[in-house]
């Protein structure tokens, strides 16, 4: 996974990067693989202003028409060479490497965002556009559904499986979580499976369940994550409540981009996770178990 390059940029671009990356690892923690498709975190273009109305000229008839054949064919440009016009999409073909596209955060352009990309069916790795993938390629850009990849000189595609759109919904499990809190834990009726769940049949439900903002101190130091968007539902299934601030994950505290690649490494294979939070001034620790879980 290489993440260091995307986050040794300017402060804000950093954060917004380590925001969907954060996303990201714990969408895949979840177990919800594919949740991310086409979910936008970068803002969309603002739409420009009309300009002000451009008087005729006097020497014009107001009203006439335009004779756009008579421009269009005078070539005022040249003619355009065959070689330049660009190939459809569907001549690159699918890439025949062993990997799988587990999810995508789409950028404005292909060559911003982030992949979840799986060798060999293992666990899947996050990588932004340029970065090497197993089996010599690279990743050259990023769509809604699929990522095109650079190997040998060629381009090709990898897509996300044909049912990401309607997930398979796994078998709920009701293993509670575990949390600070272990008096209230059993009778929570909203589990991380359940949670978990949820994210697999509601695509649309990452973005409102999982927001991660940075938090800064009076300093201006990064110091952690909260996350906002949940509600109830977030909430209850993870012990935290709505001000909380995420410190750490295990040992791994997230105050800068370094550490913060570790904790997204961790989350990959964890089972179970302690999350240290800031709530009221003093810290804590949340432990989530995630258990089979389906």
């Amino acid at each position: 996974m290489s993440l260091s390059r995307v986050l040794a940029g300017p402060g804000s671009r950093a954060e917004t990067t380590l925001a969907a990356a954060i996303t990201a690892a714990a969408v895949v923690l979840l177990g919800a693989e594919t949740v991310l498709l086409g979910w936008q975190l970068w803002p969309r273009d603002a739409a420009v202003p009309p300009g002000p109305a451009v008087p005729a000229s006097p020497g014009g008839t107001a009203g006439s028409p335009l004779d756009t054949a008579a421009i269009v064919g005078a070539h005022l440009f040249g003619r355009a060479a065959d070689s330049d016009v660009p190939r459809p999409e569907q001549e690159v073909p699918p890439t025949q490497l062993d990997l799988s596209l587990r999810g995508v955060v789409a950028g404005p352009s292909e060559d911003k965002g982030l992949a979840i990309i799986a060798a060999g069916g293992g666990d899947g790795h996050l990588y932004r556009p340029g970065d090497a993938l197993p089996g010599g390629a690279r990743l050259e850009g990023i769509r809604r559904d699929h990522v095109i990849l650079s190997r040998d000189g060629r381009r090709e595609t990898l897509a996300l499986p044909e049912n990401t759109d309607r997930p398979p919904q796994p078998q709920r499990s009701e293993v509670p979580l575990a949390s600070s809190r272990p008096d209230s834990a059993p009778s929570r009726p909203q589990t991380l499976a359940g949670l978990r769940d949820r994210l697999l049949s509601e695509p649309g439900a990452v973005q409102r369940l999982l927001q991660p903002t940075p938090v800064r101190d009076n300093a201006g130091a990064l110091i952690g994550f909260r996350l906002r968007g949940g509600g109830d539902v977030l909430y209850t299934a993870t012990g935290l409540e709505p001000d909380d601030v995420i410190t750490a994950v295990d040992d791994v505290r997230l105050d800068n981009g370094g550490s913060a690649v570790q904790a997204l490494q961790r989350l990959g294979n964890a089972g179970q996770v302690t999350l240290t939070v800031r709530r009221n001034g003093s810290e804590r620790q949340i432990t989530l178990n995630f258990g089979s879980g389906g």
